[in-house]
């Protein structure tokens, strides 16, 4: 048996993040534009709460609908500084700013992308609940294990030696990213209960998955656990493999009443139960 795990949100825990990554996140938004700190927050903490409210809105990458916004905490910041940056563009939010300090249109991608690796980096990891006995038994007892991840490859690399683990790690896996591949699947699927299409075409994600085929981890013998359904699972688990979901805070309900009603899927709250439904031992 081989496991491919995620990094943020499955072997970290993400939530105790989100208030010192948006205190961070905000006043270097801030400082970039040129935007006063106290304006631009009553309408960022406006646009928060009524975004929260949106089970159906969509986080876009490339324009293409790739996670749900309310999935995980980054995706949510980055949608409501995005609405709040095309807000004053367009003269819908009234905030003082200077002109020359607002990135255009075609730079805003890359705008978004460097604050975040500025940011989330930065910040002290915190570790879920029983990392090093989870760790040690998947080392002992399944053949493979591996990470693969959104994040830069050598950040993930550091951290997990920081805590002692030499392990296989692919970064920047553009799990965000819809192409053309996996030809063989359908572009979308509506999974029973979700409030629009899932989209499977991951194509960088895909062709690491083939990579790993390579090494031996087969989608019938290798599990894929993650804390984002539409971004970790929703392809591997159609291309045969079991999925695993870290249920967190920020879990959509239609993501938890859909393992209810799935084969080769499980919904866990925690690492222990990992091993539990799996079934692996030392």
């Amino acid at each position: 048996s081989h496991l491919l795990l995620d990094f943020d949100g499955t072997l970290t825990d993400m939530e105790q993040k989100e208030k010192e990554f948006h205190n961070a996140y905000s006043k270097e938004f801030s400082a970039r534009l040129n935007i006063p700190y106290e304006p631009m927050m009553y309408h960022i903490n406006a646009l928060v709460e009524k975004t929260k409210k949106d089970v159906s809105q969509a986080w876009y990458a490339h324009g293409k609908p790739a996670a749900n916004v309310n999935s995980d905490f980054t995706l949510r910041i980055d949608y409501v500084y995005t609405s709040f940056l095309n807000g004053i563009v367009n003269k819908s939010i009234n905030v003082d700013y200077n002109e020359k300090c607002i990135p255009r249109s075609e730079d805003r991608t890359s705008f978004f992308y460097d604050l975040f690796h500025e940011i989330y980096p930065s910040l002290d990891e915190i570790w879920r609940e029983d990392i090093h006995s989870f760790l040690d038994t998947l080392i002992e007892s399944v053949e493979g294990v591996a990470i693969i991840s959104n994040s830069d490859t050598n950040v993930v690399s550091k951290k997990l030696e920081s805590i002692g683990y030499h392990l296989d790690v692919v970064g920047h896996a553009g799990k965000h990213l819809i192409g053309d591949e996996p030809t063989h699947l359908p572009y979308s699927i509506q999974p029973n209960g979700f409030p629009r299409r899932v989209l499977l075409r991951r194509s960088p994600y895909y062709q690491h998955l083939m990579d790993f085929c390579v090494k031996g981890f087969h989608a019938s013998t290798t599990a894929i656990v993650g804390d984002n359904y539409e971004l970790d699972l929703a392809m591997p688990h159609q291309l045969g493999y079991t999925i695993v979901q870290m249920k967190t805070g920020m879990t959509p309900q239609h993501e938890v009443s859909y393992h209810t009603r799935c084969e080769d899927s499980h919904l866990v709250l925690n690492l222990k139960e990992v091993l539990n439904v799996l079934d692996i031992r030392k």
